[in-house]
């Protein structure tokens, strides 16, 4: 029984990841609010309530999502999905709360630098966001992304309309 449980969530897990991949939120939400019957789901629903929101997104309830994202609980994802949403509806302190909290907590990712950086240049920081994305393209010079935020900084464009573009466009 336990065997076909663990199958069972793991096929519904990855049938909502498919889904959101194709773009098909019905069959992601479908998948999703199916786990909710599994206990482990039904209280600690974070993960779920990431993915819900997720299939809002594709469907343009920015709304739901930023609802749902809310009671994600301390996910990674959903707090950074939550920032990207808070810094596109003008919440740019909120945003840079989040943003920094999650740096703070894994600053080997790339994207959270990016975020602190475009919510410091929504403040009127420009200074602060140069700053970040130097020290960003510095440490993965690789990375296309840290690539084109510097490229965007030193061209005078808005850093915080290229990470939404790239994010939630």
């Amino acid at each position: 029984w336990l065997v076909l449980r663990k199958r069972r969530i793991r096929q519904l897990s990855l049938a909502a990841r498919e889904a959101i991949l194709q773009g098909d939120s019905g069959t992601a939400r479908k998948a999703l609010v199916s786990l909710l019957a599994f206990l482990e789901y039904r209280y600690s629903p974070g993960s779920v309530y990431y993915g819900l929101a997720v299939a809002d997104l594709l469907d343009g309830n920015h709304r739901r999502a930023r609802e749902l994202l809310e009671r994600s609980g301390e996910n990674p994802a959903a707090l950074e999905l939550l920032a990207l949403l808070f810094l596109e509806e003008g919440g740019n302190q909120r945003a840079d709360t989040i943003a920094k909290r999650l740096l703070s907590q894994r600053p080997g990712r790339l994207s959270l630098w990016l975020l602190h950086a475009a919510c410091q240049e929504a403040l009127g920081h420009a200074d602060t966001a140069e700053r970040i994305v130097r020290q960003a393209a510095a440490r993965w010079p690789r990375s296309p992304a840290a690539t084109n935020a510097l490229r965007c900084i030193e061209a005078g464009e808005s850093l915080r309309g290229m990470l939404l573009d790239k994010e939630l466009g």
